[in-house]
C-alpha cells in the first residue's frame, strides 16, 4: 500500500481497515481476512517472499526529506517509521536492511529455482526505476532478521519488475523511453526480456491437473518455488482428503526432506483443515527444525484461534532459535492475550541489552516485536508494574507510549507521584 494509505477499506467479510500511510496489507484471495501486516513504509510497489516466508521490498524515496531507497525485511507487526519516526525517533522503528540514497524502488522477487547457477537461483532481487538496474541482495541471518548486501545484476533503461516461470526462465520488464508523463506519439515505450541461463537443464512443466494426490505432495518438495506454489494450489482446489493429509504429514515429518518442502507441507495442511489443523500441528512442536513454522501456522488466522493455548507460545519465548522466539512473540499478539506479558518484557529487555554490540546498520527484531505486541494486546498493567525494574523500564515505557488510554495515563501519574515521593 502506498503512502496515501487505505481509508475505510472493506473486505468481502465486512472487515474494515483504515491505514494512514504506506504499509503491507494481507488478504485472502476471496477478499476476506484483510489486515495490516507491516506498518509505515513510503511507496512500495512489490513484495518478495522467500520459501521460509520472509518478506522483502525496495522502498521509494520521499523527494529529499531524508527517506532514501530502503530495502526492508517485513515481519508481522513491524513498524518501519515513515513519516513520523525515521528522522528523530529512529529507535522506535526497525532499521532497514539497506539505505541506498535516491531512487525509485519498483519490483522485487525472491528467486528460488533450479536452473540458475550457484547462489543466483536462491537470491533476493529488487528493481529500481531511477537507476535502471536490477540488484541482487545476498542475505545473512542476524538474530531473527538479516543483514544484506547489494550488487548490480542487470542494467536496463527503466527497471520495473521481474518474474520467473516454472522452467527457470526469467522475465524482466523495462519501461524504456518512459517518463513521468506521456512519452509522445509514435515513441515506443517499454519491453519485456526473457533470460535463460546458458546450458540450463530443467524438467519440463508437469500437467498438475492430471497428477495424483501423492504426486502433488511430492511436488511440494521440488526445488522450484513456482512448482511448489502451483502444486499447493491444485491440492487446495481438490479439498481435504485423508490420503492427502497422510502424505502431507509424511513430508512434514521427514527430516531428510528439504526444509522448504516441509514448510510448504505445513501451510498446505493448515489451509486445507483450518482450525482442525491446530491439534495435529501442535504435535510437531517438538521438532526444533520446523518449530517456528508450526507456531506461525497455528496463529496464522485470527478467526481460528479459539482454544489455542498461550502456553505453546510462552514456551517458544525461551527457545534457542531467535526465529522461534520471534514467532512466539507474534503468536501471543495474534492471540490477543495479556498472558505472557511478563515474559515479553523480560525477553525484550535481555535482547535490548545485546544491541549495544551491533554495528550502526544492524538491528534486532525481537525487542521491537515485543514492544509492539505488549501495546497491541493492551498489557498496560504489566508494563506499569515493570517501571520499578530498571532493566525492564525502557521496554515498559516504550510500550506504554503506544497505549492511548485514560487508565494508562492515570497509572503513569500515580507511578510518577510515587517516584517523586520516594525521592
Amino acid at each position: 500500500v502506498g503512502d496515501f494509505g487505505m481509508e475505510g477499506t472493506t473486505g468481502t467479510d465486512g472487515r474494515v481497515v483504515t491505514l494512514r500511510g504506506g504499509a503491507v496489507a494481507r488478504v485472502r484471495p476471496d477478499g476476506t481476512q484483510l489486515e495490516v501486516y507491516s506498518y509505515h513504509t513510503r511507496n512500495i510497489c512489490d513484495v518478495a517472499i522467500t520459501p521460509y516466508l520472509d518478506l522483502f521490498t525496495r522502498d521509494n524515496t520521499n523527494d529529499g526529506k531524508g527517506w532514501n531507497i530502503r530495502v526492508h525485511h517485513f515481519t508481522n507487526g513491524s513498524e518501519h517509521g515513515y513519516p513520523r519516526l525515521y528522522q528523530h525517533f529512529t529507535d522506535e522503528a526497525v532499521k532497514p536492511l539497506l539505505d541506498m540514497g535516491g531512487g525509485s524502488g519498483t519490483g522485487a522477487l525472491y528467486l528460488h529455482e533450479p536452473g540458475f547457477p550457484g547462489m543466483f537461483g536462491d537470491m533476493l532481487y529488487t528493481c529500481d526505476w531511477t537507476t535502471g538496474r536490477i540488484y541482487q541482495h545476498e542475505l545473512a541471518p542476524l538474530e531473527a532478521t538479516f543483514t544484506a548486501k547489494q550488487e548490480d545484476f542487470m542494467e536496463l533503461g527503466r527497471a520495473v519488475d521481474m518474474d520467473v516461470d516454472g522452467e527457470s526462465r526469467l522475465y524482466v520488464c523495462d519501461w524504456r523511453n518512459g517518463q513521468f508523463s506521456y512519452a509522445g506519439k509514435g515513441k515506443k515505450v517499454g519491453l519485456v526480456q526473457r533470460i535463460v541461463p546458458p546450458g540450463a537443464k530443467v524438467e519440463s512443466w508437469p500437467d498438475l491437473k492430471k497428477a495424483s494426490g501423492a504426486e502433488l505432495v511430492g511436488h511440494l518438495a521440488h526445488r522450484s518455488a513456482v512448482r511448489r506454489l502451483e502444486a499447493q494450489r491444485e491440492l487446495l482446489k481438490r479439498g481435504a482428503d485423508p490420503e492427502i493429509a497422510k502424505g502431507l504429514f509424511g513430508l512434514i515429518k521427514d527430516g531428510k526432506a528439504p526444509l522448504y518442502g516441509r514448510v510448504a507441507g505445513i501451510f498446505t495442511f493448515k489451509q486445507l483443515y483450518g482450525a482442525k489443523a491446530t491439534s495435529p500441528l501442535a504435535e510437531l512442536l517438538e521438532d526444533g527444525v520446523i518449530r517456528e513454522f508450526v507456531l506461525r501456522a497455528i496463529a496464522d488466522r485470527r478467526d481460528e484461534l479459539a482454544g489455542v493455548p498461550a502456553q505453546w507460545f510462552r514456551e517458544g519465548l525461551g527457545d534457542e532459535s531467535p526465529r522461534v522466539r520471534l514467532q512466539a512473540v507474534i503468536g501471543l499478539e495474534r492471540l490477543g492475550t495479556k498472558e505472557g506479558a511478563e515474559d515479553l518484557l523480560a525477553l525484550a529487555a535481555a535482547s535490548w541489552g545485546e544491541e549495544a554490540k551491533l554495528g550502526k546498520d544492524e538491528d534486532y527484531r525481537i525487542p521491537h516485536a515485543c514492544v509492539q505486541a505488549l501495546a497491541r494486546v493492551g498489557a498496560w498493567e504489566a508494563c506499569v508494574h515493570a517501571l520499578a525494574d530498571p532493566v525492564r523500564r525502557v521496554v515498559a515505557l516504550r510500550a506504554l507510549q503506544l497505549m492511548h488510554k485514560e487508565e494508562v495515563v492515570e497509572a503513569l501519574a500515580v507511578a510518577l507521584g510515587k517516584a517523586g515521593a520516594d525521592g
